[in-house]
């Protein structure tokens, strides 16, 4: 950090690698250089982290995600506890006008009514979904930060992944995240594929790594789906 940054942008945990960082230290050290610091909260909700308690300036959540939570709705969110910068953003808001509909709205208003819950029990699913794929002779990592229904993990052999990816029949294949069902991406051909590979590679995305979004599905399903994918040839 130098005296010339302005912004510093984390998301934690980090898309698809599921790195933590420390908002509170890092938001001290920015501040102490005079920068604002941006928060992705997507993954985690404000159920699982409230970044402004730990010092961030403003919090960002893809709303299309756990916020709305049924995958029938895009929007955004954005929340700060600095009287100046909500000034300029509701002026912008208000000038521009990139506003959802009314229905939109009612959508993300539903979904927050069951965010809790949902979260507690995606959280769950995860947690046996790990165990799971801990075992699993098909698995050579897992990664996930304890929390919430984000995983990722790399398999044995990368040239088997489109024969998972066509064998599953509870997960779907699809990019997006935090809804009531159950989802699968791999990176490498969506979310990340306008990366350049040298790039990706040099971080860990490497062409072994699928992402799942874990849903409140039966827990047993989705072991059983992701058993029968994994190691049956």
């Amino acid at each position: 950090l130098t005296e010339d940054i302005d912004i510093v942008y984390i998301e934690t945990p980090t898309n698809p690698l599921m790195v933590e960082f420390d908002i509170a230290r890092i938001s001290q050290a920015a501040h102490e250089r005079g920068a604002a610091v941006i928060v992705d909260n997507t993954f985690y909700s404000p159920i699982y982290q409230r970044p402004l308690e730990d010092g961030a300036d403003i919090v960002l959540h893809s709303a299309t995600k756990y916020l709305g939570g049924h995958n029938d709705v895009l929007a955004g969110a954005i929340m700060t506890n600095d009287a100046a910068i909500y000034d300029k953003l509701f002026y912008n808001l208000n000038t521009t006008g990139p506003v959802l509909s009314p229905f939109d709205s009612y959508l993300l208003l539903r979904g927050l009514k069951t965010l809790a819950l949902r979260m507690e029990r995606s959280t769950q699913n995860a947690q046996e979904v790990v165990a799971f794929l801990k075992q699993s002779p098909a698995v050579k990592e897992v990664l996930y930060p304890g929390k919430g229904g984000m995983i990722s993990f790399k398999v044995v052999d990368e040239s088997k992944i489109p024969h998972l990816l066509n064998s599953l029949k509870v997960f779907t294949f699809a990019e997006s995240l935090g809804g009531v069902e159950s989802l699968i991406t791999y990176p490498t051909t969506q979310t990340h594929a306008d990366i350049p590979v040298e790039v990706r590679h040099s971080y860990g995305l490497t062409d072994d790594l699928l992402r799942l979004s874990i849903g409140i599905e039966d827990s047993r399903d989705l072991v059983d789906d992701l058993r029968a994918a994994l190691e049956n040839e």
